[in-house]
């Protein structure tokens, strides 16, 4: 009992000087700090630009490779790639080999393909303006667990007969943009490229597309793709033209490995059944997550490499500002060891400077 009450005491006192010492350092700190205010503001300055730099390009790198597509369960995602050979493991498909694998997998639960288009939009109401938006099969907002936040979502007859569907679903963004957020604009038509839509649907704030790079304004079924494109006939009838991005979610129990072989198989009847357009084709499937670092890993790889070099810049620059303080204060070091200063003492105070400078 009386060793026990000894430790303990000991351990109070310890603790008592440990923070007494605590605050004659950060007492000599702030003395430091407010006679030196030009050391203290290039410090400063220098750490900022460092942490800030880092910052910003770390935002970046998160936004474009790291942050997971704003959709329900994200990581379900998976894509499949249509390769002209194995020197590449990036590709798109055609909407016939699209409709193939639809028909004829098992591992899917879904499946959906996308592709980039732009139109002059008239609303009727002031001057039209440029839009940007996908080409898409119906299936494309099912896919990924979308719902429209007003309206609609495409309806399985709609994406079967070219050009007899003209239905848009419009953007959040847009439906504020153009329409001020009328909720009655279901129903409204609008022209794209001088063919009228009819306004069906209005997708969640929350979701801005499949691309971190690309918000559509809207979302047009691929059936009306000739109204779109002068391409369209040949983006439905034409096995050879690829042109759309696939993704879709696996059944349940399904792994990645097990979807690959199946595709493969398909892939492999293809070839035989059209040689002229399938022959030596490839298909890669991939968690969507996957596909995206395997695609964007150079540039952020280049952007973490230069967070790196500017942080180094700026631990250079303060080492070298503490290297010339502590030059001139050679004489005020000398002082405190003369008077009974430990070494540890010192560091201290030079380390509580810096920390000091940081905060």
């Amino acid at each position: 009992m009386t060793l026990s009450l000894a430790v303990s005491q000991t351990s109070q006192s310890r603790t008592i000087s440990f923070i007494e010492a605590l605050g004659r350092d950060l007492r000599f700190t702030f003395r430091s700090l407010r006679h030196r205010p030009g050391f203290t503001l290039a410090v400063v300055i220098s750490l900022a630009l460092g942490i800030g730099a880092n910052t910003a390009i770390f935002s970046g790198v998160d936004a474009t490779l790291l942050r997971p597509l704003p959709v329900p369960h994200p990581r379900e995602l998976v894509t499949v790639d249509i390769a002209a050979s194995h020197l590449t493991q990036f590709g798109s498909s055609s909407y016939l080999d699209f409709t193939d694998f639809r028909s004829r997998s098992r591992a899917f639960a879904r499946l959906a393909i996308s592709q980039n288009a732009s139109a002059g939009m008239s609303t009727g109401v002031g001057e039209p303006q440029i839009v940007y938006g996908l080409l898409v099969s119906g299936s494309f907002l099912s896919t990924l667990e979308v719902q429209p936040a007003l309206g609609r979502d495409f309806r399985p007859e709609e994406d079967q007969a070219p050009g007899k569907y003209p239905v848009v679903i419009i953007s959040h963004a847009l439906w504020g943009r153009a329409f001020a957020n009328d909720k009655n604009v279901i129903g409204r038509q609008v022209k794209l490229n001088s063919q009228t839509f009819t306004i069906i649907g209005v997708t969640p704030q929350s979701f801005t597309g499949i691309s971190l790079f690309f918000r559509p304004d809207f979302y047009v079924p691929a059936m009306m793709a000739q109204g779109l494109s002068s391409d369209g006939n040949d983006m439905l009838s034409h096995r050879g033209y690829r042109g759309f991005d696939m993704i879709g979610r696996l059944q349940p129990g399904v792994t990645v490995a097990q979807a690959q072989a199946e595709i493969n198989g398909i892939m492999r009847d293809l070839e035989r059944t059209y040689p002229d357009t399938n022959k030596d084709t490839v298909a890669y499937v991939r968690t969507e997550f996957e596909r995206r670092l395997a695609q964007g890993i150079q540039f952020p790889a280049v952007l973490m490499g230069l967070m790196v070099l500017v942080l180094l810049i700026a631990c250079a620059n303060v080492a070298g500002l503490l290297m010339a303080r502590s030059t001139s204060r050679l004489r005020e070091i000398s002082t405190q060891i003369a008077v009974g200063a430990s070494r540890a003492t010192l560091v201290r105070h030079d380390r509580f400077v810096t920390v000091g400078v940081v905060a």
